[in-house]
């Protein structure tokens, strides 16, 4: 069989064949610089959930390839901190920090207000039967998540375009396939983040 390579252009215009392919072939396979591809949903949530797989990305065998692109930066010290980037037991004391602020009360007003942020995002596009094209990714599946995590951390409305910028440019540093030029933009976006948010802390304490 042909590996998946996704550093081809062709991935990266279109994924979805190469997906599809991947599915149809079999339950796991490596691409071509080593990285294990899981094209079903039942292995991927069992992975997810076996204590023998890490979440911590400086144990991948690729990390050697991958880190050049985060060395030193911000971007790499802050990541090395995050939940989803630790096992336990760092991972367990982060997780029982966060666990008190999405207990049911908080996820029942989450969820109305993400419905809102929703309605509101829709309601800029164009109407329905009009010949205007859009971007649905662009107009609605990009900034939700971020106008969500706003709202759970507190940001004001006026600085929304602001962390949108800076998501979408360190958004590029979890691609499958890296470019050298993004990184500096990456790091930047991550110290101007991380200043900000240090500043959004103090005003609240």
């Amino acid at each position: 069989m042909t590996a998946i390579d996704m550093r081809d252009r062709a991935f990266r215009d279109d994924p979805y064949p190469l997906l599809r392919a991947l599915r149809e072939r079999g339950r796991i396979e490596r691409d071509v610089v080593g990285v294990w591809l899981v094209g079903h949903h039942a292995d991927v949530s069992a992975g997810l959930r076996d204590n023998k797989l890490s979440r911590e990305p400086w144990r991948s065998p690729v990390w050697d390839t991958l880190r050049p692109f985060v060395a030193d930066s911000t971007l790499e010290r802050t990541t090395v901190q995050w939940m989803l980037s630790n096992d336990p037991p760092k991972h367990t004391r982060l997780r029982r920090l966060v666990n008190g602020a999405f207990k049911p009360p908080v996820i029942k007003a989450l969820r109305e207000r993400v419905g809102q942020i929703t309605d509101d995002l829709l309601a800029a596009l164009p109407p329905p039967g009009s010949a205007e094209p859009f971007d649905l990714m662009a107009g609605l599946a990009q900034p939700l998540p971020v106008r969500a995590i706003c709202d759970v951390l507190g940001l004001p409305a006026a600085d929304f375009a602001q962390t949108t910028a800076w998501s979408d440019t360190l958004a590029l540093m979890m691609e499958p396939v890296q470019r050298k030029a993004w990184r500096p933009a990456a790091a930047a976006a991550g110290d101007e983040m991380v200043a900000y948010l240090r500043e959004h802390v103090a005003r609240h304490r």
